[in-house]
């Protein structure tokens, strides 16, 4: 993946992201995401360096694909020089890994980002391969 200069004349991430149809939520949950400063340096300053890093064999995560993609979002959503942006690829990435957001139906922001925000700490996650732990269930 390649990464994109700063413009001269960057948006700083005022930028308004396409509605590609009933995805208000997911755009105003990319866009709370994008705002969010530790979140948005790590992905600005790495400059992708994070990609040796990714967890791509954890069955929990996305291979690395949606940290990528969103990646690529942030990148062009503040250092390019467009006044919108389309966020075709990672929503056609997250619909694959959450069903639920695959087609073009309503939905609510919070579980848009839950459902981000936790398959990218699986994707991002560092300690190699996570143990399985059964719960067990108590009698009520």
């Amino acid at each position: 993946m390649s990464v994109q200069r700063r413009s001269a004349n960057s948006r700083d991430g005022i930028v308004g992201l396409q509605n590609l149809g009933n995805t208000c939520y997911m755009n105003s949950s990319l866009q709370c995401l994008s705002n969010t400063f530790e979140l948005t340096k790590f992905f600005l300053e790495s400059r992708f360096q994070f990609i040796s890093e990714l967890a791509v064999k954890n069955v929990l995560g996305t291979e690395g694909r949606l940290v990528m993609a969103y990646a690529k979002l942030v990148n062009e959503m503040w250092n390019m020089n467009q006044s919108t942006v389309a966020p075709s690829m990672f929503k056609r990435i997250l619909g694959e890994y959450a069903p639920i957001f695959a087609g073009y139906g309503q939905h609510d922001s919070h579980e848009c980002i839950n459902t981000i925000l936790d398959l990218m700490g699986e994707d991002l996650y560092r300690k190699g391969k996570k143990p399985y732990v059964e719960i067990e269930e108590k009698p009520d």
